[in-house]
Order: C-alpha cells, then structure tokens, then sequence
C-alpha cells in the first residue's frame, strides 16, 4: 500500500500526500515522500535528510521499531489468489 513519510527523522508516516508538520523536523513544512514498503520500516527513507543520519537512526531505533509493527497492524498484506494454471487440454 502506498504511503508517505518525511525523510528527516520525524518518523511521520501518513495514509495521504501532506508536508511534514513536526516543528522540530529539519524537513518541517516540505513534501512527504511516497513509499510502497510493506514492513512498516521504510528502508533508508526516514533519515534520507537527516543532517546526521546515522545517528539519529541509531537513536530512534526502538520508537522506529514500534511504528514498524503498528505499521504492519494497521496495513495488512491481502493474501491474493494464486495465478491459474494455462489449461493443458488441446481443442481440435
């Protein structure tokens, strides 16, 4: 499922397009950036623009975690059918 989160270490993630609107987000007021990650971690962007990203990632590492499966709670993988067989009979 398509998301939004802000790239400076906020954690904002958010269902629809917005800007950042935590005041002490070094990205307050920019555009949120898509993602389509299904694990609630949302790869390297959270800290994308973090002026010292490891750091702050290392630091947020339990809240990160926590949102992570609240995340995943919140947005379930629908199970999808399984693709059809092509029928092997033959029509003359």
């Amino acid at each position: 499922m398509l998301h939004y989160v802000c790239t400076g270490g906020c954690l904002t993630v958010q269902d629809s397009k917005g800007f950042c609107q935590a005041t002490t987000c070094c990205r307050f007021r920019n555009p949120l950036t898509p993602c389509d990650c299904t694990d609630g971690y949302h790869g390297n962007w959270l800290f994308r623009n973090h002026p010292e990203p490891e750091k702050a990632r290392s630091a947020a590492q339990a809240e990160v975690k926590k949102k992570a499966v609240a995340f995943r709670k919140a947005h379930p993988l629908t199970e999808t059918e399984p693709a059809k067989k092509p029928s092997t009979s033959k029509h003359h």
